[in-house]
């Protein structure tokens, strides 16, 4: 547990909130917040990890529910900032990709709540296998997914330094409509334990990252990945890919949510390696 929330929550939630609120202003032409507010933005962030993972750690309910608050607190201020950006960004071309950080957002506050009901509610053994279930989808379907997925509609093409695709835009608004109604569908379907609608939910996602994949194969095309960085945003999509189908079979497979929590147990440390990790090591070292 803490070694995946090390990565998910403490590496890759202040790689989100950095980058998006970075391209978010950077391609809809907004000035950036100032730069004691994005200190202090980062300072809470932190804190409020930090807090969440000890008080987890050592059982300590008061650092666990003071902690989340203050991290959901940080994070429905960035989703704020997010809307208010593109309604008031001039260049509207871009916009879609800042939905996805808004559905992204969106997700993790919920998985927030979610991980709070985990961890210091008096949850029936019939409902906390659902939620866990939950939680881990809004997690990396949601909060790291939906955020990759967005970003690189137009980091891809920049960091292979070619030109964008004709139809990435119409792409993009496909990708995310499949992908946040097909999150919508699992996490209620996984909720209320109807399994096809789960299925239904992670074929719906599959078939957005499949939207995303036609551009991105065509970029490809143009100028191959061949740099660190481009092999591994490459690698981390077709891990993704993988992680959905194995995700979609499970969810078929599963006679009851127990077993099905172990079977998506075992798949997360692979997911978080191959997709979390490289995707986040990739996308760094080209930014900085």
């Amino acid at each position: 547990w803490l070694l995946v929330h090390l990565l998910v929550l403490g590496a890759a939630t202040n790689a989100i909130v950095t980058w998006s609120a970075h391209f978010a202003s950077a391609m809809l032409q907004q000035p950036p917040l100032p730069a004691p507010l994005t200190l202090a933005r980062l300072v809470a962030l932190n804190v409020a990890v930090v807090g969440v993972l000890v008080g987890v750690s050592e059982g300590w309910r008061g650092s666990i529910i003071a902690s989340a608050g203050l991290l959901a607190l940080v994070l429905a201020v960035h989703l704020g900032t997010l809307v208010r950006t593109v309604h008031g960004g001039r260049a509207r071309r871009f916009a879609t990709t800042i939905r996805f950080y808004w559905a992204a957002a969106g997700s993790v506050l919920l998985g927030i709540a979610a991980g709070v009901t985990l961890t210091v509610g008096n949850v029936s053994p019939v409902w906390y296998e659902r939620i866990y279930l939950a939680h881990v989808h809004l997690g990396l379907l949601g909060w790291v997914g939906l955020t990759v997925l967005g970003t690189e509609f137009t980091l891809w093409p920049t960091a292979l330094r070619t030109r964008m695709v004709a139809g990435l835009e119409r792409a993009a608004i496909w990708c995310l409509l499949a992908c946040s109604s097909g999150l919508a569908l699992v996490i209620a379907g996984l909720l209320s334990w109807l399994r096809p609608l789960a299925v239904a939910g992670v074929i719906f996602y599959l078939a957005g990252v499949v939207v995303f994949a036609v551009p991105f194969v065509r970029t490809a095309a143009r100028r191959a990945p061949h740099e660190p960085a481009t092999v591994m945003l490459a690698a981390s999509t077709g891990w993704l890919l993988a992680g959905l189908v194995v995700d979609a079979a499970r969810l078929a497979d599963a006679t009851d949510p127990y077993a099905l929590a172990g079977d998506i147990a075992a798949l997360v440390p692979w997911l978080v390696a191959g997709f979390v990790v490289q995707v986040l090591l990739g996308a760094l070292s080209y930014l900085v």
